[in-house]
This record gives structure tokens, sequence and C-alpha cells, in this order.
């Protein structure tokens, strides 16, 4: 029966563990791990493993640290790195089946409703998309607190992330290809923090200051070939950052109808829709003619590669301030819609 409702069936497994180690507080050991299974993929690919260690070195207690203690209170070397899975892959494309209701279809002339089809051809050998991630830093403490800084640098890898063959098939082939674990990416960045703590009289103070970077790019992509080195500069993706983002360049605007005459036809309509003032676009390969041919890198991606931000707090007897200031750079916004003409209604009054 059919009442606008909705059932699920999953289910996931897991064994975890972890082990440390501690030896006064200075040198400290610790290995984890998860075993996990979950229902979204085959019997022979349900299962992953996955593990990590990290370690800590408070070099700060060793004997031959004393004489710096005056200045350096605390200091802390780390390292990490670690495996993780992700079963966020849809569910159970390893099996067929078929979605019904579904579109019409035509029978002796006939229409009949609620036709069903295939979903597709199944992936007998999807799996976890899995990470790794290393990390390495150190947290240090100078002059009774007044300053502390902690720093880290990652690098975390990707692979099986999801992704289907079907550029690589004419449309002839006559179904719907699976997800498949091809795809992989690479993320490297690093992150610094500051804080100042201090008490003046009965005030009591602290500021916190951040900054990091991230960056990442794509080490394998499922694509279409490449038809020439135009075409491959223009819409390979594989071994490049993410943060690229094409379009045409503006080079100013047309100050003359002289002006319109003379430059490459960008309006498909010999430039007679254009005016003075209108914007000019830059004719990347000379043709004459602006397209998409003329498109080029104009800016980043839409996610900040930098990011940064200041806190402060104070206090005094039974009150207290705090505010948090928040900022990030090395990104573009696409405007699209109202934003590109914030007079243009679009809602239909």
């Amino acid at each position: 029966k059919n009442n606008s409702g909705g059932a699920s069936d999953n289910g996931r497994q897991s064994v975890v563990g972890r082990a440390t180690y501690d030896f006064n507080s200075k040198y400290l050991l610790e290995y984890s791990f998860r075993y996990d299974g979950s229902a979204k993929f085959p019997v022979n690919e349900r299962w992953g493993f996955f593990s990590g260690v990290s370690a800590g070195w408070r070099i700060s207690k060793e004997n031959f640290f004393g004489n710096l203690l005056k200045t350096i209170s605390d200091l802390k070397l780390r390292a990490s790195w670690g495996q993780n899975g992700s079963d966020n892959t849809g569910n159970f494309q390893f099996l067929t089946g078929y979605t019904y209701p579904s579109s019409n279809y035509i029978l002796g002339g006939n229409v009949v409703t609620n036709g069903m089809v295939e979903t597709g051809l199944p992936n007998p050998n999807i799996t976890w998309e899995q990470t790794q991630m290393l990390n390495l830093g150190f947290d240090m403490s100078m002059w009774g607190r007044l300053l502390e800084i902690e720093a880290d640098v990652f690098h975390r890898k990707r692979k099986g992330l999801l992704a289907q063959r079907t550029l690589q098939l004419p449309s002839t082939f006559g179904a719907n290809l699976p997800f498949e674990n091809l795809n992989s990416d690479d993320t490297k960045g690093f992150e610094v923090v500051l804080r100042h703590n201090n008490q003046i009289n009965k005030i009591r103070y602290s500021v916190v200051t951040n900054f990091s970077f991230t960056k990442s790019k794509w080490n394998h992509v499922e694509q279409r070939e490449f038809t020439s080195q135009d075409d491959n500069w223009r819409n390979n993706t594989e071994g490049r950052w993410k943060n690229r983002f094409f379009g045409l360049k503006a080079i100013g605007q047309f100050q003359s109808q002289e002006d319109i005459n003379n430059s490459p036809v960008q309006d498909a309509r010999q430039n007679s829709t254009l005016r003075p003032g209108d914007i000019k676009y830059d004719d990347l390969n000379g043709d004459g003619v602006i397209d998409t041919y003329d498109n080029q890198p104009i800016g980043r991606g839409e996610i900040p590669e930098i990011n940064y931000g200041i806190g402060l707090s104070a206090a005094w007897r039974n009150f207290s301030l705090s505010m948090n200031w928040q900022g990030a750079s090395n990104f573009n916004i696409a405007m699209y819609n109202n934003l590109i003409a914030p007079f243009n209604n679009d809602m239909g009054s």
C-alpha cells in the first residue's frame, strides 16, 4: 500500500579498541583501531580495518631542558597518523532491482502508467571510501602562560571516492553504470594558534588568534578522453588544484559605438545588441568571437583557503565580557540570478 510513507533497512557493526602508554607525562603513545562492517556493501567488501597511532614528547621535562624553563615553561612535540573509512556511498548498490512506479510507456497504442524500470547495473565490489591523515605539531607555553603557541601541519589523502564511468562510454550503451571507488584527492595545510593570558590587578584577560591555510587537489578523476591540448587545458581536473574558477575575463567597458564595431563579436548578433558602457571580454584565442573557447581561470573556488580569527575575553569580579571575530580569504563568490540584477523581480508578482 502506498500511503506516502517510507521504510528503510540498514545496519552496522563495529569493534573499537585503544591502548595508551604514558611515562611520567614525558613520553606519550597511543594506538587505536576500529573494525567496521556496513550492510551497504556486499559480504566480501563489507568489513574495513582502520587504525591510527599518535605520539607525544614533552621535551620540557628532559634534564637538558632545565636552563630554558624560565623562558619556555612547557614544550611538547606531537605526531599522529591514522586511517578512517566512510560508507556514505548510497544504499545497497551491489544489488539489482527495479523502480516502481516509474515513467509511463506505450503498449498497443495506449499509454500505460506506472511502469517499472531497472535501477541500473550493480557494483559487486563497492566498498569503503578511505582517508589517511598525517599530522605534525607542537605546543609551547612561555613566561608562565603569558604566551601559548599551538602549531600543526597536516596532509590528508583520500581514495576510493565514488565516481561513474559514464563519460567513457557511448550513450548507446543502454544502461546506467554504477558508482565505483575510482577517484582520489589530496589536501595539505597548516594551522597556528596564539594565546595571551594575563591579569592586571583584579582584571583577568586573554587574547586568542588563529590562522589556517588549506589547499586541495585531485589526484585521480574518472573523466572522458580529451580531444585536444586546448580541451585538456580547459576541462582536465586530474592533478590540479580544486580552487579554479573558469569564465570570460572582463577587460573593460566599451567606450563608443566605434569601439563596439571594431571588437570581437560577443553577442552572436554582430554586436548589434551592445551599447557603450557594456562589459568587454577578452578574445583569448583570437578568433574574433567571444564564446566558451575564451573561458580562462578568473578566480578561485567558493571554499576559503585561508581562515583566521581573534577572540577577546576579560573578567572582573563576577562580570565577564567576550567577543569573537572570524574571517576568510582566498576564495571567490559567484553571483547568480538576483545577485546579478538586484532590481529584477523573479517572484512572478
